[in-house]
């Protein structure tokens, strides 16, 4: 028989397997993007936009920021929307406003895009950002880890 302990452990490791899988999602994406190309574009909107988001159990509200580029590939005009391959969301205005800070409309932008799909793309695609991915891998590992313990009984409650 399954006790309520071992299902406690079932939800706290299947929730660190989604983080996980998130994380790893996400790396491979910036792992793909060292092989993308670069050209210049130009920034058409830059902007902090708030909405309310479900995270969890709970209504949150969420402050991002909004950009929107135009660039040319082999003659195709594309558009883009991603500031960087992995975001962490901010609940601070202040925090979304950084992130855009260095960018103004009308001005040229590097955008990096998929040569495979050039449609792809985003303004940054820098190493540090695995710093991001490791960060949300090791926060899936813990909850698997901890749901372990919990199912095999080593840890009670």
């Amino acid at each position: 028989m399954v006790t309520i302990q071992q299902m406690a452990g079932f939800a706290i490791a299947g929730f660190g397997v989604y983080i996980l899988c998130k994380a790893l999602f996400a790396a491979g994406r910036v792992f793909r993007a060292g092989r993308w190309q670069q050209t210049t574009g130009v920034l058409t909107e830059a902007h902090v936009q708030g909405h309310w988001t479900k995270i969890g159990s709970s209504n949150d509200w969420i402050e991002e920021p909004v950009v929107s580029y135009e660039y040319v590939v082999c003659g195709v005009r594309h558009v883009g929307h991603t500031l960087s391959l992995v975001e962490v969301n901010t609940a601070s205005q202040e925090d979304a406003r950084a992130k855009i800070r260095r960018f103004d409309v009308g001005e040229p932008v590097t955008v990096y895009f998929d040569p495979e799909d050039p449609g792809s793309s985003a303004l940054d695609v820098s190493p540090r950002v695995v710093t991001t991915v490791v960060f949300v891998a090791v926060a899936g590992g813990l909850p698997i880890a901890i749901g372990v313990l919990f199912i095999l009984g080593v840890v009670q409650f």
